[in-house]
């Protein structure tokens, strides 16, 4: 069974882990659970919640091994992937990250875009606009809301991207915590500020994103820490 197949680089390689799991395929609704690994030891470090996209999750294109049971995710179905990815570069539209960050981070400007046209060549690609562009659609990384205050790129179809198999993907600020996304996570600004915070280039951290039963199923062959409720003090 897919599933059950090993993946060898995930938590050898890692030692922060995002989990974001939810009740069902279909759930808006997840817990996030912010974990540091020292050898084999796992600790919570913070727990918080977050919306998904409105018809919850689908199968991404990331780290883990391929998955071919559906739901796939494709472009446009409101869907987060589900899976194991790594992170990219943060954005925002304040000059720097927060205090004490070490991330990568790029202010927005107003000609940023992430190109979400399937037929491009830059799809899943977030680029600066010019007059040679051969895209018909993009999203503005500069929005007229909060939302895309603190971004961090999420790595799902970009090793290349297959056309239609979903872009744009992102952690973001949420407009609130019942209304749902297009397909990203969202979360409350201070959360997504602490997560920019917490998280170290030379620790290698991984979103895991998955629903609750599923995530059970693979948390042996792929090397994930347990699903608690309550972080350590």
């Amino acid at each position: 069974m897919a599933l059950a197949l090993r993946t060898e680089t995930i938590s050898k390689n890692s030692r922060q882990f995002i989990v974001v799991a939810s009740r069902s395929w279909v759930s808006m609704d997840a817990r996030v659970f912010l974990y540091d690994k020292t050898g084999e030891a796992w600790r919570l470090k913070k727990e918080m919640q977050a919306v998904l996209g409105e018809k919850g999750m689908a199968w991404g294109i990331g780290l883990h091994p391929e998955v071919r049971e559906k739901p796939q995710k494709a472009e446009g179905d409101m869907r987060s992937p589900a899976g194991v990815f790594s992170l990219g570069a943060a954005y925002g539209y304040d000059p720097a990250p927060p205090r004490g960050s070490r991330w990568p981070y790029r202010p927005s400007v107003a000609k940023l875009l992430c190109v979400d046209d399937p037929v491009s060549r830059h799809y899943n690609e977030i680029v600066t606009d010019s007059s040679d562009r051969d895209w018909r659609s993009a999203e503005p990384m500069v929005r007229t809301d909060d939302l895309y205050r603190r971004v961090i790129v999420v790595r799902h179809n970009d090793a290349p991207a297959v056309p239609s198999g979903g872009s744009c993907i992102f952690i973001h600020v949420w407009k609130d915590g019942k209304t749902g996304t297009s397909g990203c996570t969202a979360l409350a600004l201070n959360d997504v500020e602490y997560i920019l915070k917490w998280i170290d280039p030379g620790a290698k951290p991984v979103l895991v994103q998955l629903p609750e039963p599923v995530y059970r199923e693979v948390q042996a062959a792929w090397e994930l820490p347990p699903v608690v409720t309550k972080p350590e003090i």
